[in-house]
């Protein structure tokens, strides 16, 4: 292979005139291609629309969006709609695009392809963003494009408000269970209130107070009991007292006659009166005179005193009537004694209260044991309360933050479903293009003439490279390193058994 690189410019001049029909040739058939081409390519028509991406009309402090909300997160959506195959395929259908850009291939996915790759998406600041597309004929790009932004903006909007109703109604429905666990959680608490009503923790200190009452009347009623007991062994000493008495007294009349004779008074004091007194004077020390037990004593020391008086009455009459009066006398006024009088009513009476005042402390033992459970069950009670309480304010919190958020959801529902809070606006409308933006056929075929020269230069320079004869002295002893000797005169064209070569033919020696 021939080494081209250390060849002379004016060898390289040589060689192309030599190889002059390959460069014609060549740059003659590219030429004409790209011409052919450019004449025969069709028309490409570009519409486009400027859309600004306006800022919310309420601050986000007061109404917060549904969806994205910074210019740059919302071209990126339209970005992606553009890319939706079901916004595509109905775009298609309206305009009867099957087969655009794609050849013969009329199926829906050719033509998907082919206008996602006509439809342009470019911002142009921060907030403005274009939308164009390319078409065969002005009035389709700039019908489809009209369209294209149309469908956009409702797509977008439509996605937003769908978007916060969607939200809201998802919030009124969790409002709605949480409210319904709410009050079933509510009725819990009652119940095990209502079930353990004056066991709850929150009446320890009225049950405290409550066992306090009750130790205080537990001790009144014991020391009542005890008095009682007291007077009861003070009634049975006085009742036997009075009996000796009593048979003292039947033996002493039954002997007055005696007495009498001898010269003997009988004894005028009446014991039981004696009693009677001492123990109201003991009774005076430690209560009132309205005292119950005070009152029956005087009314009875003062019935014994008028009965001494009838018997000293009746003892003066017998001293001038008789010795059969004084008997007589003496029986009656025992015998006539009234029955509450007596000591065996007393004892009935006290034994009574006695009796009363154990059911009374029997009943209040009932009610400190009662009270005592209550306190006793507090702490497990208060535990389960804890644990309902708990659950409760886990659920009422929940529930007033789904209120809150519902709030927000529908402010945010109502801003969006209005008309006037639209977030697009179109700028400039999809225009008529008036030339094609495709193809520059001046630039195409200007291209294809550098392009068709440089393609002839490079056929001419591999064909030179192919050619294994030796055309000068010089490539002959660059490539021989040989000195040439002698050299044959050029020979004729015509004689030339190859027409092709241009030159004359040297023989070396």
């Amino acid at each position: 292979m021939k080494d081209l690189t250390k060849l002379h410019p004016i060898d390289y001049v040589k060689l192309l005139y030599r190889r002059r029909w390959y460069v014609i040739a060549v740059f003659l058939l590219v030429s004409i291609g790209a011409a052919v081409y450019a004449w025969r390519k069709p028309d490409v028509y570009r519409s486009e629309a400027r859309i600004q991406v306006e800022a919310a009309p309420m601050p986000q402090d007061y109404v917060r969006p549904s969806i994205r909300t910074s210019p740059e997160e919302q071209i990126a959506s339209i970005r992606s709609a553009v890319q939706s195959r079901s916004l595509l395929e109905r775009m298609i259908q309206d305009f009867q695009l099957f087969g655009y850009g794609m050849g013969e291939d009329f199926s829906m996915e050719a033509a998907v392809r082919g206008v996602s790759n006509n439809i342009e998406i470019t911002t142009s600041s921060r907030d403005t963003f274009n939308v164009a597309f390319h078409a065969s004929n002005p009035q389709l790009a700039q019908a489809f494009t009209r369209r294209m932004v149309e469908t956009l903006i409702q797509s977008s909007t439509s996605a937003r408000r769908s978007k916060a109703v969607e939200t809201d109604q998802f919030l009124e429905d969790q409002l709605r269970r949480t409210a319904e666990k709410l009050a079933e959680q509510e009725e819990k608490i009652k119940q095990f209130k209502m079930a353990h009503f004056g066991r709850l923790p929150d009446q320890f200190d009225a049950n405290m107070r409550t066992l306090n009452q009750l130790d205080v009347q537990l001790a009144s009623v014991e020391n009542a009991i005890g008095q009682l007991h007291d007077r009861r062994k003070m009634a049975e000493t006085m009742a036997r007292n009075q009996q000796q008495m009593m048979l003292m007294t039947q033996q002493l009349m039954n002997s007055s006659p005696d007495l009498s004779d001898a010269g003997i008074d009988a004894p005028r004091t009446d014991p039981v009166l004696e009693a009677k007194e001492r123990e109201l004077e003991a009774l005076l020390l430690k209560y009132t005179p309205q005292y119950p037990d005070v009152v029956r004593l005087g009314r009875e020391i003062e019935y014994l005193k008028q009965k001494a008086a009838r018997e000293a009455e009746s003892a003066s009459a017998a001293e001038g009537g008789g010795d059969e009066a004084i008997l007589p006398s003496g029986i009656d006024d025992f015998a006539g004694l009234p029955p509450g009088a007596g000591p065996d009513p007393e004892i009935e009476s006290i034994e009574n209260d006695i009796r009363r005042q154990e059911k009374e402390k029997a009943a209040i033992l009932r009610q400190i044991q009662s009270v005592q459970a209550r306190l006793n069950l507090a702490p497990a009670l208060e535990q389960e309360l804890t644990v309902l309480n708990r659950e409760y304010s886990t659920l009422k919190s929940q529930y007033d933050n789904l209120q809150s958020k519902k709030f927000q959801s529908q402010m945010t529902t109502n801003l969006e479903t209005d008309r006037s809070s639209d977030t697009y606006r179109v700028i400039d409308e999809a225009s008529l293009p008036e030339k094609p933006i495709f193809p520059d056929r001046i630039q195409i075929i200007g291209l294809g003439l550098v392009a068709a020269l440089a393609a002839g230069v490079g056929a001419a320079i591999g064909r030179e490279l192919l050619d294994t004869t030796l055309a000068s002295e010089e490539e002959v002893t660059a490539l021989l390193k040989i000195p040439v000797l002698a050299t044959i005169s050029e020979v004729p064209a015509k004689q030339l058994k190859k027409p092709g070569r241009s030159g004359g033919m040297l023989k070396s020696a």
